[in-house]
C-alpha cells in the first residue's frame, strides 16, 4: 500500500463541517490535472510546510510558539529543519540550523530545550529533538549534497548515544534526555523513532542504534499490551528493563494519560521501515475506533487529557496515520481533512507542526531511512 498523501478527489466532510472547511479540504486535496500547466496534484506536504515555516519560522531561524508566549524550544527548531530539508528549501534549512547552533548547541553537542527573552532558560536537553535534528541533518546532506551537514549528524548522534540512552537490565534505552537517563530512569515513548534508529545506524554503523530500535519496539508492544492500550505519555523503566505507565514529570498526582506527546508515536511507528512498525499502528487504530466511534470523535478515547486533546489537530494526525496503517484509507483521508480545519479554525504551533511533519513523514520517509 502506498504512503503517498495524496487523492484523486476531494475529500468528503464530517456533517458540521462548513465553507472553510471545504476550501481547506479543496485547497489540499483536489486533483488539479484538469489545468495543463500542473501536471501533477497538489502536495499535502509542501503546502502545510510552506504554512508551517510561514507562520512560525522568523526571518533569523527561530521557530517562534506565538501559542506560548513567543518562547523557542529545541524541538521546533528540528522540526522546521525536517520540513525545510523535505521542501528542498535550503535558505531556511540553513536559516533554522544557524539559529540553533548559535543559540541552542550546548558544548557536547546536544541542543537546550527551551529559550525565551534572548537566552536559554533550561539547559537540559530533550532526545527526541535532538534526533529528529540529526535526522534532519542528514536528509539535508544528502539533499544539498554538502558533507558537512553529515558531520554534524553525526557530532548530534554520538552525543544521542553517550547521554540520553541508558543501560538497564543489559539492554539500552532511549531516555527522555540527559536528566532521565539515570535511575528512575525516565521514557517518553513519543521520542521512539524506529526509522530515525535506522538512518542514524547507517550514518554511524554503531549497533547501539539497532538495540535502541528493538527494546523500543519491545516497550510499546509492552505499554499498548500489543494494541489492547493507548500508548501513555510517559512511563518509567524498571530495574528489570520492563516499563510502567507514570503522570508527567515535575507534576505530582497527575496521571498517566494518551495526550499529545503519545498521538506522535503513532505516527512514528506508521512510518517504520520495519513491518512490525505499521502492525502496531494499525492494532492501535482498532483501539481508537472502538474506543471513539469510527476514529472521528476522539474525546471519548481521551479520557483524562488536559486541554481536550480530542479536538487538536495533533490527535486527529496521529489517528489519520494509524488508520491508514490499518489500511482504511477512507478514515485517514475523513480525520487529515479534520486535523487541516481544526488548525484552520484554532492555529497552533504544536497542530500546525505535525500536520508538516507527519504528512511529510507518510508521504516521503527521510532519505536516511527505508532506503532499498
Amino acid at each position: 500500500m502506498s504512503r503517498r498523501l495524496r487523492l484523486a478527489r476531494p475529500v468528503r466532510l464530517a456533517a458540521g463541517y462548513g465553507a472553510s472547511a471545504l476550501l481547506a479540504a479543496t485547497l489540499v486535496w483536489t486533483r488539479v490535472a484538469a489545468d495543463p500547466a500542473v501536471p501533477e496534484p497538489v502536495r499535502l506536504a509542501d503546502m502545510l510546510g510552506r504554512r508551517f515555516l510561514d507562520r512560525y519560522m522568523a526571518d533569523d531561524g527561530r521557530v517562534v510558539r506565538h501559542d506560548q508566549g513567543g518562547d523557542t524550544v529545541s524541538e521546533g527548531q528540528a522540526y522546521a529543519m525536517l520540513v525545510a530539508a523535505g521542501l528542498g528549501d535550503r535558505p531556511r534549512f540553513d536559516a533554522a540550523w544557524r539559529w540553533t547552533q548559535a543559540n541552542l548547541q550546548r558544548a557536547d553537542g546536544l541542543l537546550a530545550w527551551l529559550w525565551r527573552g534572548g537566552v536559554v532558560v533550561d539547559p537540559m536537553p530533550a532526545s527526541d529533538a535532538d534526533l529528529d535534528a540529526a535526522v534532519a541533518l542528514l536528509e539535508a546532506a544528502d539533499r544539498f549534497r554538502d558533507e558537512r551537514y553529515r558531520e554534524d549528524a553525526r557530532r548530534l548522534a554520538a552525543a544521542i548515544l553517550a547521554q540520553e540512552t541508558a543501560v538497564v537490565a543489559g539492554r539500552r534505552f532511549l531516555a527522555a534526555g540527559p536528566w532521565a537517563a539515570t535511575p528512575p530512569v525516565r521514557l517518553n515513548p513519543s521520542y521512539f523513532a524506529p526509522a530515525s534508529f535506522v538512518a542514524l545506524h547507517g550514518l554511524t554503523a554503531d549497533p547501539a542504534w539497532l538495540e535502541l530500535d528493538r527494546t523500543s519496539r519491545q516497550l510499546v508492544s509492552s505499554l499498548t499490551a500489543a494494541g489492547d492500550r493507548l500508548p501513555p505519555d510517559w512511563a518509567e523503566l524498571r530495574g528489570d528493563g520492563s516499563a510502567t505507565p507514570v503522570g508527567r514529570p515535575g507534576e505530582p498526582g497527575s496521571q498517566p494519560a494518551y495526550g499529545l506527546d503519545a498521538g506522535r508515536l503513532l505516527v512514528r511507528l506508521a512510518v517504520d521501515c520495519n513491518a512490525e512498525g505499521p502492525r502496531m499502528a494499525a492494532a492501535l487504530w482498532a483501539r481508537l475506533r472502538s474506543s471513539a466511534g469510527e476514529g472521528t470523535a476522539l474525546s471519548s478515547a481521551l479520557d483524562g487529557v488536559p486541554g481536550q486533546a480530542g479536538t487538536h489537530p495533533t490527535m486527529h494526525v496521529a489517528s489519520s496515520a494509524a488508520a491508514r496503517a490499518a489500511g482504511d484509507v477512507a478514515s485517514a483521508e475523513r480525520l487529515l481533512a479534520q486535523a487541516v480545519e481544526l488548525d484552520h479554525r484554532a492555529p497552533s504551533y504544536f497542530g500546525a507542526a505535525w500536520l508538516a511533519v507527519a504528512s511529510r513523514q507518510l508521504g516521503d520517509p527521510p532519505s536516511g531511512g527505508c532506503r532499498p
